[in-house]
Formats: C-alpha cells, structure tokens, sequence
C-alpha cells in the first residue's frame, strides 16, 4: 500500500500546511460582528471584563418515584475540562430539598468523587434524590411525550486577564438572561415548538 505524496508549498518546496479553516474562520469572525449587537445582551461581561462564551446544559427526565419526581440531568461524565497537563475541572451535583439540584464548579484533582461516572448507561437514568433509576424505555417515553426538561449547569467563559477559557456556577442573572432569550425567540417566531411552554 502506497501513501499517498503531500503536496508541497510551490514557493518554498515544504509540505504544504493546511489551510482550509482560514476562510472559514474570517466568514466566522464576520458573522460575529454582525451578529454581536443584537446577541450582547444574552451574554453580559463578567465583573473582571470577561466574557460568556456558553451556557452549558443538560436534557433532562423526572423521576417515576411516585414519591419522589425530581429532575434527573442525562450525563455520561461530570467533566468541564480534563486535558493533560491542565487543572482539571468538574462539576458536582449537590441535591436541594426542594427536589431540585445545585451544581458546584470545582477545578483540581477529584478526591472522594469520579466525575468520569454521570447518571446515565445504557439507556437508563438514575436518580440523585433517591434509588429510583428509570429504564431506557421509561426515559424514551418521556422524550416522545414531550416531557423531557433542560437544566443550566455551568457557565464557559474566557477571562480577560488571560483570554483562557474558565467556567462558574449558574447565578440567578444566568437563569434570567437565558429567559429574556427565550423571550426574544419567541417573540421573532424562532422558538422550536416543542421548546415553547
């Protein structure tokens, strides 16, 4: 089997390096700045000037504990970042008494704790509030009835000291931007149906 020859740079003879991504990255800064007034708003400066970049979410279905109901987030892992050689960073999910969940940024070694396990395999969903865990047919019943839900867990962000890409726990500001989105989506008619209630 023959690999196949790496074109080279016809100027400098080198193998030519891949650029594909470059108009693909300029007509994305572009459409950034087009876009950036009207999307600002969704996504306030931090008090030390950095910059929400994503809020990070998870499907959701409510526990079929007759006793129980609270809302159970579909995750494989915990993690936010775990690259060699960088702090690693993780979630945990602190139950409320209200049934519902908290979620806790911590950055460094996990101790006690493997975010690498989530509440979901294979299908099914196990809840945090009690031993309830929820088959794959119960959980596909809940999203072909419409009943699934969506939890905030983290917000992304790029500090401005130095432009790295952070993350915080969800504030109440982060809930009430996340409405005045949805709001404006509604309102433009650009809202997904099954998203509207």
């Amino acid at each position: 089997c023959r690999r196949p020859l790496r074109r080279r740079d016809a100027t400098t003879g080198e193998p030519a390096r891949a650029t594909w991504w470059k108009p693909s990255a300029k007509w994305g800064r572009w459409v950034l700045e087009q876009v950036r007034p009207e999307l600002q708003r969704f996504y306030p400066p931090e008090p030390d000037g950095g910059s929400v970049v994503a809020y990070l979410w998870a499907k959701t279905v409510h526990c079929t504990n007759p006793a129980c109901g609270a809302e159970i987030p579909l995750l494989a892992h915990r993690w936010l970042s775990h690259r060699a050689g960088k702090t690693p960073v993780y979630y945990r999910l602190l139950p409320q008494a209200d049934r519902s969940l908290d979620a806790q940024v911590v950055e460094g070694v996990p101790r006690g704790e493997n975010p690498s396990e989530g509440t979901t395999a294979r299908g099914t969903a196990r809840c945090l509030h009690c031993p309830q865990t929820l088959s794959s047919d119960e959980v596909k019943a809940q999203f072909k009835a419409t009943q699934d839900g969506r939890l905030m867990l983290a917000v992304a962000l790029i500090r401005l000291t130095d432009r790295r890409v952070s993350f915080r726990a969800v504030t109440e500001t982060d809930r009430a931007t996340y409405e005045q989105a949805r709001n404006a989506l509604d309102e433009a008619g650009l809202l997904p149906m099954m998203t509207r209630s």
